[in-house]
C-alpha cells in the first residue's frame, strides 16, 4: 500500500509528468536515443546522489535525488515506448503496446525481487563486519555500556540486569540500523552503475526510420 505523498512528493511527480507528455510530443523531431540516453544518465544521476548516506538523511536530502531521477524516468520512459513500437503496422500497434507494457513491468518485478535480496545481503553482510568491531575487548564498547546502562537505571529500570539487557538490545539495534545505511548506499551504487551499461546499450540502438506517435505507458 502506498502511503499519503506530501504536497513536496506530489508536485514533483507532477512535473515529472508533465515532462513525460512533453517528451512523447517531441520525440518525432528528436533522436530518442539522445533523449533516452540522457533520461538514463540522470536516473543513474540520482543514484549516485545517495551512496553516501548517513543517519542523518531525510525528507530533505532526498529531495533533489528525488527530482533528479524523476525527471529521468520522464525522459526514458516515452522514447523507449516509442522506440519498441515503431515501425510495427497500424492493426498490430494495440498489441506491440501492450506487449511491450506487459513486459516493463515484468523486468520491474525482477528488478525489485532483485535489489530486495542484495539489500538483505548487504544488509547481513555490514552487520556481521560491523558486529566484530562491537565486542568487549574495545574500551570504547565497554565505556558505552556502562553510559547505556546508567541511562536505562537513571530511567526507571531498577535491575542491573534487565538495565544490561536493554543496552545489548539497543545496541544491537544500532549496528543493525548502520548496517541497513550501508546496504542502501551499496544498493544504490549497484542500481547506478546497472543505469549507466542501460545508457550504453540505449545508444547502441539503431535509429527508426519514422516515429509517428508514441506507445502506452
Amino acid at each position: 500500500m502506498v502511503g499519503p505523498r506530501s504536497a513536496t512528493q506530489t508536485s514533483t511527480h507532477c512535473c515529472g509528468w508533465a515532462l513525460e507528455i512533453e517528451a512523447r510530443r517531441q520525440a518525432p523531431r528528436v533522436d530518442p536515443r539522445l533523449v533516452i540516453g540522457i533520461g538514463f544518465a540522470l536516473f543513474a544521476a540520482s543514484n549516485f546522489m545517495n551512496i553516501t548516506m548517513t543517519n542523518d538523511y531525510a525528507a530533505d536530502q532526498l529531495f533533489w535525488p528525488n527530482v533528479v531521477r524523476d525527471v529521468g524516468q520522464a525522459l526514458c520512459f516515452a522514447p523507449m515506448s516509442a522506440v519498441a513500437t515503431a515501425g510495427i503496422e497500424a492493426e498490430n500497434a494495440g498489441s506491440a503496446s501492450a506487449l511491450f507494457n506487459m513486459m516493463r513491468n515484468l523486468r520491474g518485478a525482477i528488478g525489485i525481487a532483485a535489489l530486495q535480496t542484495l539489500l538483505t545481503k548487504r544488509e547481513q553482510y555490514h552487520s556481521n563486519v560491523l558486529s566484530q568491531h562491537v565486542t568487549m575487548f574495545q574500551q570504547a564498547t565497554r565505556i558505552r555500556l556502562d553510559q547505556l546502562t546508567q541511562y536505562f537505571m537513571n530511567h526507571g529500570v531498577i535491575d542491573r540486569v534487565d538495565a544490561t539487557h536493554r543496552v545489548y538490545v539497543a545496541i544491537g539495534k544500532i549496528v543493525q540500523k548502520q548496517a541497513f545505511i550501508l546496504a542502501f548506499s551499496d544498493t544504490f551504487y549497484v542500481l547506478g552503475g546497472a543505469l549507466i551499461v542501460a545508457l550504453l546499450a540505449g545508444l547502441l540502438l539503431e535509429k527508426p526510420d519514422r516515429l509517428d506517435g508514441v506507445g502506452g505507458h
